[in-house]
């Protein structure tokens, strides 16, 4: 039967158009429209982790989907934000910064990692300057692959600044003045929009204009203009796929310019003209994945257009409660969130986001006409370019699953009978049609459909190499068993197998061949010159063998895992299906009655949607094994009867069923028993005593200090449907999860030191059995007497003081012992010395004694007193007084050179004399 398809929601655009047939007259009410922030948001910025930040009337703000962080100018803070009013945001990929366009304070570097006080960094203008800014009120900017910033403002200017350098060039030539809006193309093209000169190609290599765009010449003649002019271009977006430029003229409105045959599209219809009385015009714009386009108005709101019909077909906030209770007017700007299929919508009183998977439609359309019957939708999983084709009962068509746009359409060859079993089979070598005992394949360089000379019940194609290098094509049919096609046109029947019924025929990564019989079980080819096979049916008791022997249609899911469904046995895994012995894995659908499965489709939370035959169709988790009847919440869910018809495509939280009476969307949030879906969770707050410390969670671990043991830890799973459950538990402190609601913020104190893990988990709408955790490690590092090495430092002063006072007391004792010692033996030399001292003063003595006895002669002293004696008695007075002098000074002379070592020899001469006088006295007397 059918080969394997998956299909995209991109494809809903296509379906709501062929099936519903979508008009002015039949608008979609849509009401899932949610009210965020009561902010007047001029851009919004998505960054890698998923948070949105906002430019704004009040300053940058963060935004998770429950909580914001705002910045804001701080006059005391030179590294703060310059002014609030900021217009334009932009990422830099390579250093995770935010660059700035503000309204008239210059271009501002914001850093998210750094500390909050610390985060902003401002260029401005220098007058006279042309290495500077070319002015200061900045309307837009964008970065291209080459590092290169391009900013615009209100002057006649392009400043270009290399990220790299931070070096500034302006360019003035050609430029127009009062600039709104910068886009890249893929070819070194900026695309500038004017309020004054309409839309400029510039071209980045050359550093020139290179075209501009104004519309005087398709301008209606009664169009009225003034400051908003018809060349004033406010919103641009450029299509590579289609070469295409979308951008809006506040005159003309929404408007599209093919680049290669520069003609301009003008969608003029879906909004009142211009008018000084009301001068109303449109102010963004957005194309939305399903093609229709988005369209922003300063006082008519939004309007959804369709390209193709360029009629209305949806008004988002006509009769919103929402909108009316906070007045919405102008809007300002979108995003569109392709991961959660979210358009978020920036206007002057706030931020608001819709989300079109939730806008439910579950419910049955019928279709207009036989003739648009969608018998099967398949994506061309080989074509680079993605293209998707849709087989109804009269043509073949085939579009763009990027831009949704028609590439062709080819009518069906009367041969080509469709019916309810028709299937489109992708293959390598292309796109084939299975039809009633036909097969054909779509040519498309002639852009036909071509029947193949074969009528036989084909169920499945498979492109194959032979060993010798031959391209091949395999055919499994309903009753004459296996056909190879050869490259000479040859055509070859094999008949030796088990059966000629085979239902599919699959071909693996390795080239191994794989095919489904009708009663006989599986069948794997071994050798494809001899087509020898092996041969895997059910084994009773064997639980590792094929469940039954009626195996139906291959499917190879995201993980490339090979399943085969059945007609009794539910869904079966083939695991190692290269190996001499697989092992199939049977999972249960329905544990009463096994419902006969038919078709397999993945979405995109890899859920596999069972279509049954005669029968519901189920939702089964290969992850868990767990299965899940389609529910809803109404009587206009498909009916039993068509089931078996149903063809499936995918749709973001849901899944869109066509069949022969139109569609049906299955919410998987409402009307599903949808599996918990666990979130990413991220860090974005840290708090210390109330002081701000976030700068640090963008390390590897948090390091606190002893002092710092008391702090709030703020976290968020970026849901911004505002549903999410958070729990959280502190290795260590917590002793199980703590169980959290809403609240996105942890709070510890007087924690002891130590490394702690902290363990968050997220989910939406009930706690998930889920393992996806986000983990933190914390260290609060003990004082420094708590420390090991302080500790040790401890231990080694007391045991060094220790042998300190051992060493120092063993050498006290030494010493004492010595210091007596050289005492004892101090005082024996001190008495020897004493000895010897006094029998020197003896010899000196007895020296002196003796050498004064030398001097003083006993018999000189005794005839000079007798001498003397004698001039007295004689009373010779003048003689006894000469002589007792002479003797006197004589006596003096010797006592006195007597205590000298050396005299001179004339002082010893002088004693001489007198001994001589004196004795000659003596002897004359005599």
């Amino acid at each position: 039967m059918s080969q394997n398809r998956r299909y995209k929601c991109y494809l809903l655009a296509f379906l709501l158009r062929g099936c519903f047939l979508l008009s002015a007259q039949q608008n979609i009410p849509i009401t899932n429209l949610h009210f965020h922030l009561d902010y007047p948001v001029f851009h919004i910025l998505p960054d890698p982790k998923g948070f949105l930040w906002l430019a704004t009337q009040k300053g940058l703000v963060r935004y998770d989907g429950s909580t914001t962080e705002v910045y804001t100018h701080d006059p005391q803070n030179p590294q703060s934000l310059p002014i609030n009013r900021l217009n334009k945001l932009v990422l830099d990929p390579q250093t995770g910064f935010i660059w700035i366009a503000t309204a008239n304070a210059g271009l501002v570097r914001f850093d998210p990692k750094a500390p909050k006080n610390k985060a902003f960094k401002t260029f401005q203008s220098v007058l006279n300057d042309p290495k500077t800014l070319g002015g200061n009120a900045l309307n837009a900017l964008i970065i291209d692959n080459k590092r290169r910033l391009w900013i615009v403002g209100d002057g006649a200017y392009l400043t270009e600044m290399n990220l790299n350098t931070y070096e500034f060039t302006r360019h003035t030539e050609g430029i127009a003045p009062r600039n709104l809006y910068l886009e890249l193309g893929d070819k070194h093209q900026l695309w500038i929009g004017s309020m004054l000169k309409g839309l400029t190609e510039f071209d980045t290599e050359q550093k020139k204009v290179v075209n501009r765009w104004t519309h005087e010449d398709i301008l209606p003649p009664d169009t009225e203009t003034n400051f908003y002019s018809h060349n004033a271009v406010v919103d641009i977006q450029f299509d590579a796929p289609t070469q295409r430029v979308w951008y809006t003229s506040t005159a003309l409105g929404l408007m599209c310019l093919d680049v290669k045959t520069h003609k301009t599209t003008v969608f003029n219809t879906c909004f009142p003209p211009y008018s000084s009385k009301k001068p109303a015009y449109i102010t963004s714009f957005i194309r939305a994945k399903n093609g229709q386009i988005w369209v922003g108005h300063s006082f008519e709101g939004i309007k959804i257009i369709d390209p193709q019909t360029r009629q209305v077909v949806g008004l988002p906030l006509k009769g919103s409660g929402i909108a009316q209770s906070k007045k919405v007017i102008h809007v300002h700007t979108f995003y569109s969130d392709t991961a959660s299929n979210t358009l978020w919508i920036g206007t002057n009183s706030g931020l608001f986001s819709y989300n079109e998977s939730k806008n439910r439609y579950t419910r049955t359309a019928p279709l207009p006409t036989h003739s648009n019957q969608i018998a099967a939708i398949s994506e061309n999983l080989f074509d680079t370019k993605r293209a998707v084709w849709i087989l109804t009962e009269k043509e073949v068509v085939k579009i763009d699953a990027t831009t949704h746009q028609e590439i062709m359409r080819l009518p069906l060859p009367p041969q080509v009978i469709v019916n309810q079993w028709a299937t489109l089979m992708i293959q390598p070598s292309g796109v084939y049609i299975q039809s009633a005992m036909r097969l054909s394949r779509i040519d498309e360089a002639q852009k036909k459909v071509v029947v193949m000379p074969l009528i036989y019940d084909i169920n499945g194609v498979a492109d194959d190499t032979l060993p010798n290098g031959e391209p091949v094509r395999w055919l499994s049919t309903y009753n004459v068993g296996l056909i190879r096609l050869r490259q000479n046109g040859a055509i070859e029947h094999f008949q030796h197998f088990p059966t000629k019924v085979f239902n599919s025929i699959y071909r693996t990564r390795e080239g191994t061949l794989w095919m489904t019989t009708d009663n006989s079980g599986l069948l794997r080819i071994k050798d494809k010159v001899t087509l020898s096979f092996d041969h895997f049916m059910n084994q009773p008791k064997d639980p590792n063998s094929l469940p039954d022997n009626i195996p139906f249609h291959f499917y190879t899911d995201s993980r490339r895992q090979l399943w085969v469904t059945t007609a009794t046995s539910g869904i079966v895994h083939i695991e190692k299906p290269d190996a001499a012995q697989p092992i199939f894995h049977r999972y249960s659908i329905n544990k009463t009655q096994e419902p006969f499965i038919n078709y397999i489709h993945e979405d995109a939370d890899g859920l596999f949607w069972l279509n049954i035959l005669n029968g519901k169709p189920y939702v089964f988790n290969p992850k868990t094994g767990e299965s899940v009847a389609m529910k809803g919440d109404g009587s206009d869910i498909l009916p039993d009867r068509l089931s078996d018809k149903i063809k499936i495509g995918e749709g973001k939280n849901g899944v869109w069923l066509s069949n022969t009476e139109g569609l049906v969307f299955i919410d998987k949030t409402k009307d599903l028993l949808f599996p918990k879906r666990a979130l990413p969770v991220f860090f974005t707050n840290l708090t210390i005593f109330d002081r701000d410390e976030t700068a640090r969670l963008h390390a590897d671990k948090v390091e606190l200090s002893y002092r710092e043991n008391f702090f709030a830890l703020t976290f968020s799973a970026l849901n911004f449907d505002g549903n999410t459950l958070y729990r959280y538990q502190l290795e260590g402190v917590d002793p199980d999860w703590v169980y959290a609601a809403k609240r996105n913020v942890a709070y510890y104190t007087d924690l002891s030191p130590g490394t702690y893990t902290f363990r968050i988990r997220a989910s939406v709408g009930i706690y998930a059995d889920d393992d996806r955790e986000t983990t933190l490690q914390i260290v609060i590092t003990p004082p420094y007497w708590q420390t090991w090495w302080f500790r040790s430092l401890l231990l080694l002063v007391v045991l060094g003081s220790a042998f300190w006072l051992h060493q120092n007391r063993l050498q006290r004792i030494r010493y004492e012992f010595e210091l007596k010692e050289k005492v004892a033996a101090l005082k024996q030399k001190e008495a020897e010395a004493a000895k010897l001292r006094a029998e020197f003063q003896q010899k000196i003595a007895e020296t002196e004694l003796s050498a004064l006895r030398a001097q003083m002669n006993p018999h000189f002293i005794f005839n000079g007193l007798n001498s003397l004696n004698l001039y007295i008695l004689e009373n010779k007075a003048d003689l006894a007084s000469d002589y007792l002098q002479r003797f006197s000074r004589l006596i003096r002379l010797v006592l006195e050179n007597s205590r000298l070592e050396r005299i001179p020899l004339s002082d010893e001469l002088e004693p001489c004399a007198y001994t001589w006088k004196s004795r000659s006295c003596g002897s004359k007397k005599n």
